[in-house]
């Protein structure tokens, strides 16, 4: 992204806590996928082994991202750690700003959520370095943190996420200008993301290609399968306005 991304990543008037919904960091989220097979399903097809891959991969990235939304949760709302990172993030250039929230419904502030965090890897670093070492942090909450850490693995599935969802952060903008028709580029858009997960869903032996094989199957339904052959018609018509 160009020079404009601090300044609409940087503003967290928009994404402040009044607005983003609480995560309930009470709870156990890291969820355990059960792995016990019968001998007689482990020969199948390969569709049958890339739908197993697949849900795998969805369930690693469901618990990636809300550990991750538990972490940024209590680094907003303690006020030792919000401290701690403030001044880490100022030594590392990153002035003005902080971890935010997303709605979970909203992709695109899932890609700044997931931005955001990512940009603050090395003050997130620093912050489970030194959480023993933060005057007046309750032990209580140091161990919650401690258990939400993420591993070298995890990090490297929420930086794989990150440019998915900024496809769709950016269609999100492209369709929400109010200076030009949208209306008129909402197929060019729709034809992009396409060929855009295409390119990358051909790779089934990468995570990233398994995201974007699963993704696939829902645009495909949304822009191909879903409108009536009148609506698709009635589109290419609007395109000349």
């Amino acid at each position: 992204m160009d020079g404009s991304e601090s300044e609409e990543i940087g503003s967290d008037e928009e994404l402040d806590d009044d607005n983003f919904q609480e995560i309930n960091i009470d709870e156990d989220i890291i969820q355990e996928i059960d792995e016990d097979v019968d001998e007689d399903d482990l020969v199948g097809s390969e569709e049958d082994e890339l739908t197993s891959q697949t849900s795998a991969c969805l369930a690693k990235v469901q618990s990636v991202i809300n550990r991750t939304r538990s972490i940024i949760k209590i680094c907003r709302s303690t006020s030792m750690i919000t401290c701690f990172i403030k001044k880490k993030a100022r030594e590392q250039g990153l002035r003005n700003k902080f971890l935010i929230l997303d709605y979970r419904v909203r992709w695109n502030t899932t890609y700044l959520m997931i931005k955001r965090f990512i940009t603050f890897k090395p003050v997130i670093s620093s912050l489970y370095a030194d959480i023993d070492r933060i005057d007046g942090l309750i032990l209580s909450k140091a161990e919650k943190l401690k258990r939400l850490a993420l591993t070298y693995d995890e990090w490297e599935c929420i930086e794989t996420i990150e440019p998915l969802l900024y496809r769709f952060y950016e269609a999100t903008k492209l369709l929400s200008g109010r200076h030009y028709s949208t209306l008129s580029i909402g197929r060019f858009i729709q034809s992009t993301l396409l060929r855009s997960f295409e390119d990358l869903a051909r790779n089934t032996e990468s995570f990233e290609g398994l995201l974007a094989n699963h993704i696939l199957t829902y645009l495909y339904s949304y822009f191909e399968e879903k409108p009536s052959q009148t609506e698709k018609d009635i589109y290419i018509v609007t395109l000349f306005f």
